[in-house]
């Protein structure tokens, strides 16, 4: 595919190396890309995402370019290399409406690695033309021991050599998607409650006892 760049609210494009977003916010934004990668947080990447303690309220992502690769997310549109390392901490996105090809409403598309998500809250209304996943719209190759978890992927059904080396790990992890495509959807949700991060006001997730 063509070197597609990405708009978001924090990295556009990172070609390589380690972005870290810690203790932040985004309040109403729209964020449009014609061409590829629309993100809140990343619009495209190469190897590891670290967020913590972000809160995002009011997002829209608008990804008009049809092609597979192409993603519309709140965190995270594209992640291109494998493995690649992602990893959510304390992350609310409230109110998020995504338009695009691939949509979701935390990674659009990631190419393999590791996934953790923890005290992650979700509220989306994602509108897409090809896969739409409340968590991830797609992951390639989905871990074999989670091919059969079609309530946490939007698209389940590809596989590699590499498949053995992939993983997700979710913890307390709550989505609230409005999910509308041609093709495919998912939506995964847990039960939890929200609280508040005492110093910086955060609202996160905590799992209900």
């Amino acid at each position: 595919m063509p070197d597609v760049k990405g708009v978001a609210g924090f990295v556009g494009y990172a070609n390589g190396g380690v972005v870290n977003v810690k203790t932040s916010a985004i309040i109403t934004a729209t964020i449009h890309n014609r061409h590829g990668f629309a993100a809140g947080i990343v619009g495209r990447t190469k190897r590891e995402v670290n967020i913590t303690d972000v809160y995002v309220k009011d997002l829209t992502t608008i990804q008009d370019r049809v092609n597979n690769e192409a993603g519309s997310a709140s965190i995270v549109a594209f992640i291109d290399s494998s493995p690649a390392t992602v990893n959510l901490n304390r992350v609310v996105i409230d109110d998020h409406e995504a338009h695009g090809h691939t949509v979701a409403g935390v990674i659009g598309y990631i190419k393999g690695g590791s996934i953790t998500m923890t005290d992650v809250f979700v509220s989306s209304t994602l509108t897409g033309t090809h896969k739409v996943a409340s968590l991830i719209g797609r992951y390639n190759p989905v871990p074999t021991e989670l091919m059969d978890a079609s309530d946490v992927y939007g698209f389940t059904n590809e596989t590699n050599n590499h498949a053995e080396s992939q993983q997700l790990d979710a913890a307390n992890v709550v989505t609230e998607a409005d999910l509308d495509d041609t093709w495919w959807n998912a939506n995964y949700s847990l039960d939890a409650t929200l609280w508040t991060i005492p110093e910086t006001g955060i609202p996160v997730l905590k799992i209900a006892e």
